[in-house]
């Protein structure tokens, strides 16, 4: 371990900190290389790779480093700010946080330039917007290949000259004879009021936006309990990560940093912790879930005298039981744009409030927490706090109001974080209405004074609508009538599960007062306080209210009822027996058709037994109609409608067969996984598929996938969608529900992956990355003998950037470089690997399945054209023309990829087709049956009905750049959403064909289903393809347009 401060170092010999005068950064560089006891600063892996190589740096090192890299940048162009009176340039910054990053933002302060921190994560426009706003023309990139293709992008939109960020062997150069560089006659009392650095929000809820951080701020003092050794893993660019260094500096503590190259996982920071023993743990919340996983990573936090957190809230449950197994959790809450509000440091023993930030006098002086009405108060942050560097409100003037939401404590001055004030609605079955654009819409009614939506707890929201002086004499009726238009168009702007209803207006009077804000604006949660009893009484009359008077036998209820779901909520059944599910019915319309029943007809004064599930209850007008008879001539409620036992008994003897496969699939709203599943449910060996679904309503989702194919719903009930978190161990599933997989699950197809080229690879270890490990340890804890084979969905994508010409094996890819330079190969590429280690470590069965470009069925031409080459081909509608690619493709249709899944799995056969011990096999799943881009399949388009010209590949993007600067319509055009993907796709391949294929010798000698592949050109699927686009399209862009003659 490399050798750390002391406190002996930091006393004996140096100049006490509180002695020490720091005005802007380069004073603080100066100071640490004249200490007489020199001790490590920052700690930095070796090597790119390095995991516990760890070299350490001291401030007469760092400063020697920063006086070459300054040297560096003044030979590359950039010429010092020698006047402290004007304002200093502002150079952006691209890399990850490296030793040579942190070099490179000092030198550039002691050059007198503003530093713009870019997260490498920013997609192109945004990197051009912050540049654009900050007034940065020259950006310092890393060497990187996809810095320099971001670069490129940004400079399409924003022109900027680049320069390459200084190498270790630049400024890692001995001592100059030369005098350390120093900027002539400048003003430090004028320049620690200058912008030192300039970070940016995280764009969340649009573009990010930039947040300027002047000398003073950094250089304050801030009180935090002593430590010596520090593990951060948080990067520069992140406000809290910069703080860190420059605090560290200060403090003459050693800082140790994580490795920017490697994927931050348990593994990796257990190792680093094991090896630097830090005092100090700085990590996010999500770092914090991947160590509770494991003993070693609590028996490493706990070793720690303080795991500070910070960047988000940390769940109640994991914090508290943290907290319990004996870590010294501490909470600090702050923000880029004002610093740091308070931390949960030095707490009494047995305090274990550690969610409850204590704010320090010096700050809470600036600091106004304004009552919300209901317990808890928003932040206010006021003029004078010295880090503050933004201001939203001038009430009070030049302060920011933050829109975070505190709760105080009851026993002491302590805050916690419970929320935001633009939070969302979330309704009983999970889904989140989204409030204020509705609102925002339905305000403009020319009959409105105002609104507020309602639902928070509810399974359908609700809407308080306050009449104004226009409208104020309309009766209830009449008013709602007038009104229901303009809330019909909000509808239709929003969620079908965020609908309001009718019966779902509570109107109000003109004159009733309200909450509201000086701006007249209302103040959300005060309003439910204030009209709970208003919102309570519409739910009570939506759950039970019956006016209805019509009293009709059983054939007139079943008529009653195909016409009202037909009229009244749009949904089409061709029988009484359809199933309600089945046809499309959501929960939203199931609550809604209640609410008709009960409004139109008599049930007898028996509304309460009517269930608030009756239609989903029933499952069909058949037996809808018996209930509700039932109700309304027996006075009770009628027996079981759906004959429950007997009708158990004949399912169960129907369907009670012995069959071998107990498949788990992920991926089923998917367009594979849907047809992997339709293929799995039609087969007698297959006993039962667990479909596991991110998210809510899971049921719903997979049969609408199912539908958007035109693919039958199951009807044999072997089927069973679970809402499930593929991040957690235990899948997001019940305990028992999670013992039941590990008794029968006998393969698994794991097809669920997020198809975001624009994610980086750290944005694919939480739900993806570790969900192949949550699945690898699912398929080795199942009570069979042997564990359960594990089949990975992966990509071609993992090869594609291998230098060519190249022929890629069916084996495994050691060089990490081959996958496209993008999170989803790369991510992709990284699970192959850790399900072969399994399989060599852990005996696991698994293997992968490297799959090409997927294109519709034959059966039906459904491809999905909101894809990257259907987009490419629906821009000849609008520009005309189409790229003449020099590629050779290799498409396969979904549904054969599906059967080949199927072959290679072992369910078409009686068992895998390839040995478990044949751990150097990976299939390569492409078309054998290859087709040119331009020579066979333009032409085939051209033929299909489209009409266009045939351009360079680079002509077709300047027109596209063309289409999107000059402000086409992306729903016309859409691929100009897709333009930077297009651009780095693309750019630069007008002579440069590509010379990448792909062996396929095993996966065809294993699946029927590859070898009998279709032709894509000579069997008519483009025209299948292009037929069916044409009528999506014409419905879509509408405008009268012809096209087969557009041009």
């Amino acid at each position: 371990m490399a050798p750390t401060a002391t406190t002996d170092d930091a006393s004996l010999g140096n100049t006490p900190l509180e002695l020490e005068d720091f005005l802007i950064a380069d004073d603080l560089l100066r100071a640490r290389a004249s200490d007489k006891i020199q001790t490590p600063l920052l700690c930095f892996p070796r090597s790119e790779r390095g995991v516990i190589d760890y070299e350490g740096f001291t401030g007469s090192d760092i400063d020697r480093f920063v006086d070459h890299a300054a040297k560096y940048y003044l030979m590359h162009g950039l010429q010092p700010i020698n006047n402290s009176h004007q304002t200093p340039k502002v150079i952006a910054l691209l890399a990850p946080t490296t030793l040579a990053y942190v070099i490179t933002v000092f030198a550039l302060a002691r050059l007198g330039y503003t530093v713009l921190c870019l997260s490498p994560r920013l997609a192109p426009n945004a990197c051009a917007k912050l540049m654009e706003e900050t007034r940065s023309f020259t950006v310092i990139v890393g060497r990187a290949s996809q810095l320099s293709t971001l670069v490129a992008q940004t400079n399409d939109v924003h022109p900027v000259e680049t320069i390459v960020m200084v190498d270790r062997e630049d400024f890692d150069l001995p001592p100059s004879l030369e005098p350390r560089f120093q900027r002539e006659n400048i003003d430090r009392e004028v320049e620690k009021h200058w912008t030192f650095l300039i970070s940016h929000s995280s764009g969340s809820t649009g573009l990010p936006k930039p947040v300027y951080m002047p000398h003073k701020r950094l250089m304050m003092r801030v009180p935090v309990p002593k430590s010596r050794v520090e593990f951060n893993t948080f990067p520069f660019f992140h406000g809290y990560g910069s703080w860190i260094i420059v605090n560290g500096v200060m403090g003459r503590k050693t800082i140790y940093m994580s490795n920017s190259h490697l994927p931050l996982t348990a593994n990796y920071v257990i190792q680093v912790m094991q090896h630097v023993r830090p005092d100090v743990l700085h990590v996010v919340p999500y770092t914090l879930e991947l160590l509770a996983l494991s003993e070693k990573g609590i028996d490493a936090m706990k070793n720690c005298q303080r795991v500070v957190f910070s960047g988000s809230g940390c769940p109640d449950e994991l914090g508290d039981s943290l907290v319990a197994k004996g870590v010294n959790l501490v909470s600090v809450w702050g923000a880029t744009e004002m610093g740091s509000l308070g931390a949960s440091f030095n707490r009494p023993p047995g305090d274990n409030t550690w969610d409850y930030i204590r704010i320090p006098p010096p700050i809470a002086k600036y600091i106004k927490m304004k009552p919300l009405g209901d317990e808890t108060y928003e932040c206010v942050y006021l003029h004078g706090l010295p880090a503050l560097v933004v201001s939203n409100s001038d009430d009070p003037p030049k302060s920011f109001h933050s829109k975070d939401i505190f709760l105080k404590h009851p026993n002491m001055d302590a805050w916690k974080h419970i929320g935001r004030l633009d939070d969302r609605l979330t309704l009983t079955n999970g889904e989140k209405v989204l409030p204020v654009p509705m609102e925002g819409r339905i305000r403009q009614d020319r009959l409105i004074k105002e609104c507020c939506i309602f639902g928070a707890g509810k399974s359908t929201p609700g809407i308080l609508v306050f009449r104004n002086e226009e409208s104020m004499n309309m009766p209830d009726e009449v008013f709602i009538d007038a009104i229901w238009p303009t809330i019909q168009h909000a509808n239709t702007r929003a969620e079908s599960f965020a609908h309001i209803t009718k019966e779902a207006i509570v109107p109000l009077s003109a004159e009733i007062d309200y909450p509201k804000t000086d701006k007249e604006s209302i103040k959300r949660a005060q309003m439910y306080f204030v009209f709970a009893e208003e919102i309570e009484a519409m739910y009570e009359k939506l759950d039970y209210a019956s006016t209805g008077t019509l009293q009709l036998d059983i054939p007139e209820i079943e008529e009653w009822l195909m016409r009202t779901f037909r009229e009244a909520l749009d949904v089409r059944l061709s029988s009484k027996d359809d199933d309600f599910f089945a046809a499309g019915v959501n929960s939203l319309q199931a609550i809604q058709m209640r609410g008709l029943i009960l409004r139109d007809l008599n049930v007898g004064g028996n509304s309460k037994n009517l269930g608030q599930n009756v239609v989903f209850d029933t499952g069909n007008v058949a037996r809808l109609a018996k209930h509700l008879y039932a109700l309304r001539v027996d006075h009770t409620a009628p027996v079981d409608v759906v004959d429950g036992a007997k009708e158990m008994e004949a399912l169960i003897a129907k369907y009670s067969h012995k069959r071998s496969h107990v498949v788990v699939l992920t991926g089923t709203t998917g367009s594979l996984g849907a047809y992997i599943l339709s293929k799995l449910l039609g087969r007698p060996d297959v006993s039962a598929v667990y479909c596991l679904v991110r998210g809510n309503n899971p049921l719903e989702r997979v049969v609408r996938a199912l539908r958007q194919q035109n693919l039958p719903f199951p009807q044999d009930g072997s089927m069973s969608a679970l809402s499930s978190d593929l991040s957690r161990a235990d899948l997001g599933l019940s305990p028992d529900m999670y013992e039941n997989l590990r008794k029968d699950t006998t393969i698994i197809i794991h097809s669920a992956w997020a198809v975001n080229f624009n994610l980086s690879t750290s944005s694919f270890e939480d739900q993806h990355i570790k969900g192949v490990e949550n699945l690898i340890q699912l398929s080795l804890s199942v009570s069979s003998s042997i564990p359960a084979h594990l089949f990975f969905c992966s990509s071609v994508a993992v090869a594609l950037a291998t230098p060519g010409p190249a022929n890629i094996p069916e084996a495994p890819i050691y060089d990490l470089t081959a996958a496209l330079p993008q999170g989803y190969a790369r991510s992709k590429l990284i699970s192959e690997h850790i399900l072969r280690n399994a399989a060599l470590d852990a005996g696991a069965r698994t293997r992968s399945l490297r799959i090409g470009q997927m294109v519709g069925d034959g059966e039906r031409g459904l491809w999905n054209d909101t894809e990257a080459i259907p987009l490419i081909i629906r821009s000849a509608l609008t520009l005309g023309i189409l790229p003449a690619l020099h590629e050779t493709q290799s498409w396969l249709p979904v549904d054969i990829v599906a059967s080949t899944i199927l072959d290679l799995a072992g369910i078409t056969t009686s068992r895998p087709p390839a040995s478990d011990f044949d751990t150097n096999l990976v299939y390569n799943l492409v078309n054998s049956n290859t087709f040119s881009w331009t020579d066979d399949l333009l032409p085939e388009l051209q033929r299909s009905g489209l009409s266009f010209r045939v351009v360079p590949v680079n002509e077709w993007l300047q027109k596209l750049r063309d289409y999107q600067l000059n402000g086409g319509d992306p729903e016309r055009n859409p691929a100009v959403k897709l333009l930077d993907h297009f651009q780095r796709t693309y750019s630069g391949t007008e002579n440069k064909p590509k010379a990448i294929t792909f062996e396929t010798k095993t996966a065809m000698n294993h699946s029927k289903a590859l070898r009998d592949a279709p032709r894509i050109i000579e069997d008519g699927y483009v025209k299948k393809f292009v037929r069916v686009w044409l009528e999506n399209w014409k419905g879509e862009i509408g405008k009268g347009m012809d096209i087969t003659s557009s041009g």
